[in-house]
């Protein structure tokens, strides 16, 4: 038996990262998931798990986009049990200084606006489905002062008060919807290794700075990650919601 069993899930930021061990987490847990990035076609499951990982396309910027994903979830599964949102853009080697208004628009659509379509469109296909979840993915930045990508920080700390906003929603209008956001430290993925070449440093000093800001003396992996949303997705956090989750092995204290 799965922890997820039965369950239908879409998971943006497919693609890679974050977003893909949060899918093949998912679909070993039992679940059905729709794993949804602007590049479908990189959109990948570790193994072959019959015909529960359907790839989909849909850029998060889009409204209409997200209207059709949701369209296609109903017609295929009848509804929609658990939204992870854990696409993300940062514009590497950004200081305050050199930060444009254009990589602040483009940061804050991805970032926030598509948490908030998302969430819009996703929660008439959760209402009533029972014990439904949206899993949000913020950052350790989002609480913890940052000199470096202001726009990245910004955004990511209003997908906390977004969350905590459609938390409460959801439970005065009875949906049966809990609402919840993840707050990762530094994360081994491509994103992270895209700021080396912009930190004057080697990639093993890099990995080292990184790791050492972490209290218990690693970088974080995807599992990591996936391991929280299975939780905030499962019957085991069903009386949890509205809260900011730190996985970020100590780098928020």
């Amino acid at each position: 038996m799965g922890r997820l069993d039965g369950k239908v899930a879409i998971v943006t930021g497919a693609a890679g990262g974050i977003g893909s061990c949060i899918v093949d987490t998912f679909l070993r847990e039992g679940a059905t998931v729709f794993a949804a990035d602007s590049k479908a076609g990189r959109v990948r499951a570790g193994a072959p798990l019959d015909d529960r990982a359907r790839p989909l396309r849909l850029d998060v910027t889009v409204e209409a986009q997200w209207e059709a994903a949701i369209d296609e979830v109903r017609r295929q599964c009848g509804g929609l049990d658990i939204l992870v949102n854990a696409a993300a853009h940062l514009q590497p080697g950004d200081s305050f200084a050199t930060t444009t208004s254009e990589t602040w628009s483009m940061t804050f659509r991805v970032n926030t606006e598509g948490v908030f379509l998302g969430c819009k469109q996703a929660i008439p296909a959760m209402t009533g489905r029972g014990d439904a979840s949206i899993i949000n993915i913020s950052s350790g930045v989002a609480v913890r002062a940052s000199a470096q990508a202001p726009a990245y920080c910004s955004s990511k700390a209003a997908v906390i008060a977004l969350t905590k906003s459609i938390a409460l929603y959801c439970a005065q209008k009875g949906c049966g919807i809990r609402a919840n956001v993840i707050l990762p430290g530094a994360v081994d993925t491509p994103m992270l290794r895209r700021n080396i070449a912009h930190s004057g440093l080697s990639e093993a000093k890099y990995l080292e700075k990184v790791r050492n800001t972490h209290p218990l003396g690693r970088i974080g992996q995807p599992p990591d990650i996936a391991s929280a949303a299975v939780f905030l997705a499962s019957v085991e956090s069903s009386f949890i919601t509205g809260i900011e989750l730190p996985v970020d092995g100590g780098q928020i204290l």
